[in-house]
């Protein structure tokens, strides 16, 4: 026969065992190796898009332009689709 334990007990070992959780997974979590495989300079909107305007005009007919005009096929019916609702999304 089993004798029921009471709430304030039964309560006790779970907020135990909870914190016990979280101190193992910030434990393990902390000895994690990670690795910085590098930085870079930040670049301005402004320098970007000059030195991209500097090569389209360098390379006129090159093939994979930025010159895009017009949505692609695929947003077009999409918007098509959700009736040009963005609240569809």
């Amino acid at each position: 026969m089993s004798v029921n334990k009471p709430r304030t007990e039964k309560v006790t070992q779970s907020w135990t065992t909870l914190l016990l959780f979280a101190a193992w997974s910030c434990a393990t979590s902390a000895t994690v190796p990670s690795t910085k495989i590098g930085t870079a300079a930040l670049i301005s909107p402004t320098d970007a898009e000059t030195y991209y305007q500097t090569l389209l005009n360098a390379h006129p007919n090159a093939t994979n332009s930025t010159r895009v005009t017009g949505a692609p096929n695929e947003v077009v019916e999409l918007a098509h689709a959700l009736n040009n609702n963005v609240d569809e999304i």
